[in-house]
């Protein structure tokens, strides 16, 4: 998957993964996967996906702070 091919919508990239607090290793992988081609592309995000690139995060840094084993 590329940046240029993800949704630009919110409700778009929710159904692309939908944002839930990581509960495993393939959840964390997953997210990690999309937020991986997210990256680098700051500049060129519209507001939905900068508000959904910063929930990722958020969800990653929850996990490997508190849950990752």
């Amino acid at each position: 998957m590329k940046f240029e091919d993800l949704p630009v919508t919110f409700d778009a990239l929710c159904l692309l993964k939908k944002p839930r607090r990581i509960e495993n290793n393939r959840d964390y992988m997953n997210v990690l996967k999309i937020s991986n081609v997210m990256a680098g592309h700051e500049s060129d995000f519209t507001k939905d996906q900068e508000d959904f690139f910063d929930l990722l995060c958020l969800l990653i840094e929850y996990y490997e702070e508190h849950d990752k084993h």
